[in-house]
């Protein structure tokens, strides 16, 4: 019996109703890109991680996130990603903008304010979308916290609709793959720190990258699942891991 030819193309391009000519210059020109792609996240990622990454800030406010009255996290998570985001466009920014990037980010500039932070991050792709979505919603809910002056009316926040939205997904599972038997579905302030706590991690990842793998035609997701280890995201994603661990820990004590 002769061996089975192993055919040189991939099976869609095996597939079509082509020449042997035609499906061999598709094939070229799939192995050359995917080649030069892979090459170009290397030197990317390589780039990246040759700046310097500070976690300090983030494992403040993970701590704080721990800590503070969870009716008060809205407005403390606010200000903390208001800031990254503040970062985040300094260095978007072209150099050179007539009047400055000081005009741009001002308190009379097109981006003075978290909330136009968040749609001109969201209109030109430097943020992933459901980061800037869940932040716009933790907006909402700190500008109640922020307009009510008895604290005692704040009782129930954890049922206005934008927390509600923030905290839909059910996170239990990840509480329970640490060692916490506490609900997620039932324990909305617990919800609502665990969220904030991959959320804020992710924000301060993705900041630091996101938007320049962009210009140069990456695909962030890609660079995250087949590319080498960006350092800026592994370290924010270990600090979210750690205190998962510690918030799952401080349910059961």
């Amino acid at each position: 019996m002769e061996p089975a030819v192993t055919s040189y193309f991939d099976k869609d391009i095996e597939n079509l109703e082509l020449s042997e000519f035609e499906k061999n210059g598709l094939q070229v020109y799939r192995n050359y890109t995917k080649s030069l792609t892979e090459q170009r996240q290397k030197e990317f990622v390589a780039y990246i991680n040759a700046k310097s990454f500070d976690p300090a800030p983030l494992e403040k406010m993970l701590q704080k996130i721990l800590q503070e009255d969870a009716r008060f996290l809205p407005v403390i998570a606010s200000a903390f990603a208001d800031d990254e985001l503040k970062d985040l466009f300094a260095g978007a920014i072209r150099p050179g903008i007539p009047g400055g990037k000081t005009a741009m980010l001002g308190p009379y500039g097109p981006l003075s304010t978290f909330f136009n932070r968040i749609q001109l991050g969201y209109a030109f792709d430097l943020i992933s979308a459901d980061i800037l979505e869940d932040l716009d919603l933790l907006r909402s809910a700190r500008n109640r916290i922020a307009h009510e002056w008895d604290i005692r009316a704040l009782c129930d926040f954890c049922d206005t609709k934008h927390i509600q939205k923030i905290i839909e997904f059910d996170m239990t599972p990840l509480l329970s793959a640490f060692g916490s038997s506490v609900s997620a579905k039932t324990n909305p302030a617990v919800a609502l720190r665990l969220r904030l706590i991959w959320l804020l991690s992710r924000l301060v990842g993705e900041c630091r990258y996101y938007f320049q793998a962009k210009r140069l035609g990456l695909d962030p997701q890609q660079l995250l699942l087949k590319g080498p280890s960006i350092n800026c995201q592994t370290m924010s994603t270990k600090l979210a891991v750690d205190y998962t661990i510690k918030l799952a820990s401080q349910t059961e004590s």
